[in-house]
């Protein structure tokens, strides 16, 4: 990026004027210097790094897209507070690959003949950009080969990123984005993290996106240094949401490090699997670590196929009785098997949460006061919520009855914290 901040700042000085960088969907890539009273477009743009639909769709009705071959100048818009500009597109090769945004503060500061004398510079910030983007495909591309190959793929992947691409030797993580099923847009923008990472994170995250989710390989550099790796989370989700105008609709599950690109698979799966768990369980953090998951990481492992015979029959029956036994019940156990806040989180008298509780003693024959039922029915609405979810896995039973169920059986997974 900084051959585009180099000319983002060649031009505020020759122009005299703010002067940023975006991409074909406004997502910015550079600025130079810009006073602390720019409108609020611009702001969002410098804090974020990413353009709100909104303000896609303003400029697109002004005439900015990507078949524009020459200067456009865009008046000022006092009722929506934002300023006049001038927008050059970037084009190389006959193709339109970014735009040149200039701030013209009374809309007759930066002369005509001065933007119209900009073409070398536009030519060099499409080129790079074009450059830029391609060598994103090229390694969204090589993590999509990583991750997604069978066994053999996988490493031949592996042996190839360190041996001929220079990957650097350490450990790695993996980050899932997700879509929640709430939202109304049908899969994410495929540039949609190709912006620049907040300077504050080292390295470089490599990332591609699949349809609702997007995957992200976190380097070395970045793993090992501290905090970087929730930065990146909190990063994606927020330029996410803002471009998608949707706030909260994303979820975000991270894998545990591991040693290097050869077991980046396992990580993988990590965070495919807390993604899982956040989508089926509304009350974690939107952003949820595969090792913060505790024992309900036993519970998201579980096949899809095994589901069903994983819900100990006097559970299931609490469902088919009335879905209020089943809330009571999450409410009881996620308030520590408190009463009095079980009435508080919903809102019911104390009398009403006894005879549910009651209720559900005698329909699922398994007694609150039992530790060991306690567990098979906190652990069997966890599983029940998880089949009537939908998430699917993706992980072979086989692996799953060895790792996790293993001989002594799922009744004695510990207490679920949530």
């Amino acid at each position: 990026m900084s051959v585009l901040q180099d000319l983002a700042d060649e031009l505020t000085i020759r122009l005299a004027a703010p002067v940023g960088i975006s991409d074909l969907t406004l997502a910015h890539l550079a600025a130079g210097p810009h006073p602390l009273n720019v409108d609020w477009m611009r702001r969002e743009s410098l804090l974020s790094r990413a353009a709100p639909r909104k303000s896609q769709e303003y400029y697109a009705a002004l005439g900015v897209r990507p078949s524009m071959t020459g200067p456009l100048h865009t008046p000022e818009d006092v009722e929506n507070g934002v300023s006049a500009r001038w927008v050059v597109p970037a084009r190389w090769s006959g193709r339109t690959y970014g735009y040149i945004w200039i701030i013209d503060e009374n809309g007759t500061s930066v002369p005509q003949a001065d933007i119209e004398d900009l073409t070398d510079y536009a030519e060099r910030i499409a080129e790079t950009i074009h450059r830029r983007t391609s060598r994103l495909r090229d390694r969204a591309s090589s993590v999509r080969d990583l991750l997604l190959s069978n066994r053999r793929g996988h490493l031949d992947t592996a042996g190839w990123l360190y041996d001929v691409a220079g990957y650097p030797q350490g450990p790695v993580a993996v980050l899932v984005m997700s879509l929640t099923g709430d939202v109304d847009t049908a899969n994410l923008p495929i540039s949609v993290l190709d912006g620049p990472l907040p300077r504050a994170v080292p390295g470089e995250v490599w990332r591609f996106v699949d349809q609702r989710r997007a995957v992200m390989l976190l380097p070395p550099e970045t793993v090992t240094r501290r905090g970087a790796t929730e930065r990146v989370a909190e990063h994606a989700k927020q330029v996410t949401e803002t471009e998608l105008d949707a706030p909260g609709s994303v979820v975000i599950g991270i894998g545990d490090p591991v040693a290097n690109l050869y077991e980046a698979s396992t990580s993988f799966r990590q965070a495919r699997l807390a993604v899982r768990a956040l989508t089926a369980f509304d009350t974690l953090p939107r952003i949820q670590s595969w090792s913060d998951l505790g024992a309900l990481r036993a519970v998201v492992s579980i096949p899809d196929e095994l589901l069903d015979d994983a819900i100990p029959p006097g559970v299931a029956m609490l469902q088919e009785e009335s879905p209020f036994l089943a809330e009571t019940l999450d409410a009881y156990f996620a308030t520590g098997c408190s009463v009095p806040d079980t009435c508080r989180l919903l809102s019911i008298s104390r009398g009403t949460v006894y005879y549910r509780l009651q209720r559900a003693e005698t329909i699922s024959g398994l007694s609150l006061k039992d530790g060991a039922d306690r567990m098979t029915l906190q652990v069997g609405l966890a599983v029940m919520r998880l089949r009537d979810s939908g998430q699917q896995t993706h992980v072979s039973s086989e692996r799953v009855v060895s790792e996790v169920v293993g001989a002594r059986g799922l009744h004695q997974i510990p207490r679920i914290d949530r």
